[in-house]
């Protein structure tokens, strides 16, 4: 009796461990899910083309929304970093328009609450009030706008050349550095 529950189990094992092989290479669920090693987490990548994308706050307020010809998303679970090239956003404050920029490339951190553009920027404001330069840092939980390189801003009739500027989201308060004024 005892030989003939032996064979049968090894039978059963037998037949078992052909059926798992003969699952075209997938071994039996119970197995799988026995030997599958605990999964760490994994960085996502993603690539998108003439798209769109939004930027909400903690409050579910739009922060940036944008349009763009390319962009490379990455997640690490902790932190996403979007570049997006050929782009156009809407820069907002507090939940309303502040501004509006357009750049050749954008990098988007999440962590650090700013996007940092290069190329060809440039940032109208509400009210008209246009700046141009190379190179922009936006800070958007401290609402400032950092731009370098061939600035130059206007509103109205003045126009103001200089390094380097500092100002909010929407240009009604800015600060130049080594600049000029001219009135036309």
């Amino acid at each position: 009796m005892r030989r003939g529950i032996s064979g049968l189990l090894i039978v059963g094992l037998a037949v078992g461990l052909l059926a798992g092989c003969a699952g075209k290479g997938k071994p039996p669920a119970a197995v799988t899910k026995k030997q599958a090693p605990k999964q760490e987490k994994t960085a996502v990548k993603a690539e998108f083309h003439k798209a769109h994308i939004s930027w909400a706050d903690a409050k579910g307020r739009p922060v940036m929304e944008a349009s763009f010809k390319e962009a490379v998303a990455s997640s690490n679970g902790e932190r996403a970093i979007v570049e997006l090239v050929g782009v156009k956003a809407d820069l907002f404050q507090d939940g309303k328009p502040a501004s509006s920029l357009r750049a050749e490339r954008i990098v988007a951190d999440s962590r650090k609450k700013e996007i940092r553009a290069a190329g060809n920027i440039r940032i109208t404001s509400g009210d008209g009030s246009s700046a141009q330069c190379e190179r922009a840092t936006w800070k958007s939980s401290a609402n400032k706008i950092i731009g370098s390189g061939g600035v130059k801003l206007t509103k109205g009739n003045i126009t103001i050349t200089a390094d380097r500027f500092e100002a909010d989201t929407g240009l009604k308060h800015v600060r130049f550095y080594q600049g000029k004024a001219e009135v036309h």
